[in-house]
C-alpha cells in the first residue's frame, strides 16, 4: 500500500510510521520506501520496521531501476508500505515526473489517501471524489481522515459520502477507512533540514515510546485486518525490465576496502548506492567521526555522505585523531568521495550561529575553502555533467541527484592562494538546477571529491563502477 496525502503536511509520515510499526507487531516483515529524495523519513521507518527503508524518485532515476529497487527489497517481505511525497499529484514541474502518483502507477500500488479533515464535513467528500477523477490511472485503496474531532464527526464524513455516491451511482466516492484522532503529541519535531532523526527524540528502539504510541493510535482506529486484505497482492514484474539497468561489469574476486562515515553527522546515505557498492565487490568498512579515534586499517577509498555536521561541529572538531587521519590520507591520494554534510566535513572550517553567537569549528582540512551556515536553503533536483573526470569518473556522462543544505561555501582561502587558476582545485561538475540554473561545481582536490549533490547511483551506475576501480589502484605516491 502507498501512503499518499492532498498536501504535504496533512499527517502522511505519522500514519506511514503507525502503519509500518503496527504490522511489525503483529509479526509481519514490513518494507518500508520512501518516495522523493528525503533521507530522515527511510531513518524512521527502519526503526519502525527493523528494516532498512529504500528512496523510489521518477525523476532521478529510471522507471525500470524503481521497479528493480522496490522487487529486490520485497522479495521476502510479507507488506510493503510506501510513503509518499508532498501531495499526491505534485512532482517536478507541472507534470506527474516524481510525483507519488507516477509511483503508484509504475508500481501497481493502490494508493491511502490521507486527508486533513479537520474542521470539514461534507467538503471532504469533494476532495475525495476531485482526487479519484483527476487521474484515473491511479487506484485507490481507500481514505483515512486524519484529525477527526471524534467518531460523531468521522461518521458525518463518512454519511456525506455515501449520499454523493448515491446521487451519483457511475461515480463511487472511494471508502473510508477510518478516521484517526488528532494527536499533537506524537508529532515528531522538525528542525532546519525536516523532521529530527531516527534515533533522536524518544524515536530510539531503546524505548521506542513515540513509535509505539502511534501504532497503538492506528490499532486502535484503523481495521488493520481489512488493510491488509484491501492492499495490491506483491506480485514479480516481468524480468526483461531490469536488462536496461544491470551494471556492466561482473565484480571480480578481489575485494576493495570502502571506509564508509555511518553515524549520527553522516547518515543520509541512498541505501542503493551501499547496495551498488557491494554488488561490484567493495567490502563496505563503516567508522565514526565522531566516535572513532583513527580510521579503520587498508582502506582502498572513503565514502562521506551527508547528515547533520552542524549540529555535532565541536564533537567533530575534537576528534583531531580522526580528522588528521583523513587529512593524511587525502593528502597522500586515497580517493575519498564527499557530498554536502561530507563536504563540510573536509573543509577547513565550518562557521556556526549557536544562540546569537558565531562558533568556528576546524574540520579536516582537505579542500581549501570554508563553510559556514545560513539562513536560507539551497534545495532543488540537480543534473550533473560530468566533464575533464578523464579516470576519475566516466567523462561526459549524467546523473541525478537533489540538495538541500543551508551552508555556503567561502572560497576565500582558494582565491587567495590561486588554487582555482593553478588547477589545484578543479571543478568537475555542470550542475542543471530546477531553477533553470547551470553552475560550476563538484571539487576536486589530487583524489579527493566533494559536492552539495547528494547523487543518487541508480541514475549513472557507473559513477560507481568508475571510482571503485580508481579505488583499486594503488595512490600512496601520485594523485591526478
Amino acid at each position: 500500500m502507498l501512503i499518499g496525502g492532498t498536501h504535504s503536511g496533512v499527517g502522511k509520515t505519522s500514519v506511514a510510521l503507525g502503519l509500518m510499526r503496527a504490522f511489525s507487531r503483529r509479526g509481519l516483515r514490513v518494507q518500508p520506501f520512501k518516495v522523493g529524495p528525503d533521507f530522515i523519513d527511510p531513518g524512521h521507518h527502519t526503526l519502525a520496521t527493523g528494516r532498512r527503508s529504500h528512496n523510489l524518485d521518477g525523476w532521478m532515476i529510471p522507471p525500470a531501476v524503481n521497479q528493480q529497487i522496490f522487487w529486490d527489497a520485497t522479495q521476502d517481505a510479507d507488506l510493503a508500505i510506501i510513503e509518499g511525497v508532498m501531495g499526491l499529484f505534485d512532482g517536478y514541474g507541472m507534470g506527474e515526473m516524481g510525483s507519488t502518483a507516477e509511483m503508484a502507477k509504475l508500481l501497481g500500488a493502490s494508493v491511502v489517501l490521507v486527508i486533513d479533515a479537520q474542521g470539514m464535513g461534507r467538503s471532504a467528500a469533494a476532495i475525495l471524489q476531485g482526487f479519484q477523477e483527476f487521474d484515473p490511472a491511479v487506484a485507490f485503496l481507500g481514505a483515512i481522515l486524519n484529525r477527526v474531532g471524534s467518531d460523531r464527526h468521522k461518521n458525518w464524513i463518512k454519511r456525506a459520502c455515501d449520499v454523493e455516491t448515491q446521487s451519483q451511482p457511475t461515480q463511487e466516492i472511494m471508502p473510508i477507512l477510518g478516521g484517526l484522532p488528532r494527536q499533537d503529541k506524537l508529532a515528531i519535531p522538525r528542525r532546519h533540514l525536516g523532521l529530527v532523526l531516527g534515533g533522536e527524540n524518544d524515536l530510539d528502539p531503546g524505548d521506542g515510546d513515540r513509535l509505539n504510541k502511534l501504532g497503538d493510535w492506528i490499532e486502535r482506529h484503523l481495521d488493520l485486518g481489512l488493510l491488509y486484505q484491501k492492499a495490491t497482492p506483491l506480485a514479480q514484474p516481468a524480468s526483461s525490465i531490469f536488462s536496461s539497468v544491470s551494471v556492466s561489469k561482473k565484480p571480480e574476486k578481489e575485494t576493495v576496502n570502502i571506509g564508509v562515515a555511518r553515524d549520527r553527522a553522516f547518515c543520509f546515505h541512498y541505501e542503493y548506492n551501499l547496495e551498488l557498492l557491494r554488488k561490484l565487490g567493495a567490502k563496505l568498512i563503516e567508522f565514526s567521526p565522531l566516535k572513532d579515534n583513527h580510521l579503520p586499517d587498508n582502506l582502498q577509498g572513503i565514502y562521506i555522505a551527508g547528515g547533520y555536521p552542524e549540529l555535532h561541529g565541536k564533537a567533530l572538531s575534537d576528534n583531531q585523531t580522526l580528522r588528521q587521519d583523513i587529512a593524511a590520507a587525502s593528502e597522500q591520494g586515497l580517493p575519498i568521495y564527499a557530498e554536502c554534510g561530507g563536504l563540510i566535513y573536509l573543509s577547513q572550517s565550518v562557521e556556526i550561529h549557536e544562540d546569537g553567537d558565531h562558533q568556528t569549528y576546524p574540520m579536516v582540512g582537505a579542500m581549501p575553502f570554508s563553510t559556514i551556515m545560513g539562513d536560507r536553503s539551497t534545495l532543488g533536483y540537480c543534473e550533473v555533467h560530468l566533464q575533464g573526470a578523464g579516470a576519475f569518473l566516466p567523462e561526459g556522462a549524467i546523473a541525478r541527484g537533489h540538495c538541500f543544505h543551508y551552508s555556503q561555501i567561502n572560497l576565500k582561502i582558494a582565491l587567495e592562494n590561486d588554487y582555482l587558476n593553478s588547477q589545484s582545485l578543479r571543478k568537475l561538475y555542470q550542475v542543471h538546477t530546477s531553477h533553470g540554473e547551470v553552475k560550476p561545481e563538484g571539487y576536486l582536490v589530487g583524489n579527493t571529491l566533494a559536492s552539495y549533490v547528494h547523487i543518487h547511483w541508480g541514475s549513472c551506475p557507473e559513477f560507481a563502477e568508475h571510482w571503485l576501480e580508481f579505488c583499486k589502484k594503488d595512490h600512496k605516491k601520485t594523485c591526478l
